[in-house]
């Protein structure tokens, strides 16, 4: 159950965030059911107005700025990433996305010394085949990383479905940090909404 402030769940490590791969947490099951509560008339029901809800859908283009290693990639392997439509892996989880699609190809191998993964970084294993790193991800890594998903896109991501397809376009890190600063303004407004 939801209450003002948080989920009425046992704190593990003084925290009630689940992390299932180390076994950590409540999961949510089949059939629970989540009630929102509304602090000023202490009843259960909140909810965003229509137009606050997010629309999420299952063929997404999502913005992205370049990786450290993008000169690794051949331009044949960036083309591919950037105007091919990737299909959504069924073995993707909250550690990663895999992507299925035309290989994207590197210039001298996949490798790389490791170095930290941030969430929605996108790394290119030697098959070619991308895998976007989500919240489990591992903190460091050693393949590439063509591309990372500005921050504001990655709710699109997290709620596609197996069989969905996902879209990349390149922005550059001034606009990722301007989109960042009108969601965050977006955020204010919806939590004033609730109030």
């Amino acid at each position: 159950m939801m209450y003002a402030g948080g989920y009425d769940i046992p704190l593990v490590m003084g925290s009630k965030s689940t992390y299932l791969n180390a076994g950590i947490g409540t999961p949510i099951q089949k059939n629970d059911i989540i009630y929102g509560f509304n602090t000023k008339t202490r009843s259960h029901g909140i909810g965003l107005i229509p137009s606050s809800r997010p629309k999420y859908e299952q063929d997404i283009t999502v913005r992205v700025i370049l990786g450290p290693e993008i000169n690794h990639f051949t331009d044949e392997g960036i083309c591919n990433f950037f105007t091919k439509k990737h299909k959504v892996s069924p073995h993707s989880n909250r550690m990663g996305y895999c992507l299925q699609t035309l290989a994207i190809k590197h210039k001298n191998g996949a490798d790389i010394t490791s170095d930290v993964i941030p969430f929605g970084s996108i790394q290119v294993p030697a098959n070619g085949q991308p895998i976007i790193m989500m919240a489990d991800r591992q903190t460091t890594g050693g393949y590439t990383r063509i591309a990372t998903v500005i921050s504001v896109d990655l709710p699109k991501i997290t709620q596609i479905r197996p069989g969905g397809t996902i879209g990349f376009r390149k922005v550059s890190l001034k606009e990722a940090q301007k989109l960042a600063r009108q969601q965050e303004l977006g955020f204010s407004k919806i939590t004033n909404q609730c109030k």
